[in-house]
């Protein structure tokens, strides 16, 4: 009969556990951002760290503590390569923006952080594609160089500089 009352016992203590931790569960999920994203997958969180690699050094400061605005001027296909960064670590970003340069034949000199939100509040979408992994393309460009430039200033002036030491 001991037996029983300490397996009972226990078995209120397992039910009770699980459902405090359902519970604390529930009240956690709601601090993060709805749409967790995997490397392939298209949802985007207005929170999404996105990198752009530099790979000339006249497109940040010679101290590398800023990214100037031309390194987030689109390409004549009126297209910026990005690359989706979330929940990756500081050496697995690095390795991404050496990898892209090596293949390129061109060397990393920084790069910069910038979050999506940032990029949708300028009327711009985010276009993943995954070719390399993780590549993305910022799209929705005005075919005005004027209006180009001045949100390839906007996403310079709230990017976070990172710049690179070999």
């Amino acid at each position: 009969m001991l037996e029983s009352l300490k397996a009972a016992k226990s078995m209120a203590q397992n039910f009770l556990a699980m459902n405090y931790l359902k519970k604390f569960y529930t009240i956690l999920k709601g601090f993060f951002p709805k749409k967790l994203v995997s490397k392939s997958s298209t949802d985007i969180s207005p929170s999404e760290p996105l990198a752009r690699f530099v790979y000339q050094s006249n497109r940040m400061n010679k101290e590398k503590t800023m990214i100037k605005p031309v390194a987030f001027m689109p390409d004549p296909k009126l297209s910026l390569s990005v690359f989706r960064v979330f929940q990756l670590s500081e050496n697995q970003i690095w390795k991404i923006g050496k990898d892209v340069g090596k293949q390129s034949g061109r060397p990393l000199y920084g790069r910069g952080g910038v979050k999506t939100f940032v990029v949708s509040k300028n009327k711009l979408q985010i276009k993943p594609d995954d070719n390399p992994p993780r590549h993305a393309n910022i799209i929705g460009w005005s075919t005005e160089k004027s209006e180009q430039k001045s949100i390839a200033q906007e996403l310079a002036r709230r990017a976070s500089p990172y710049g690179f030491i070999s």
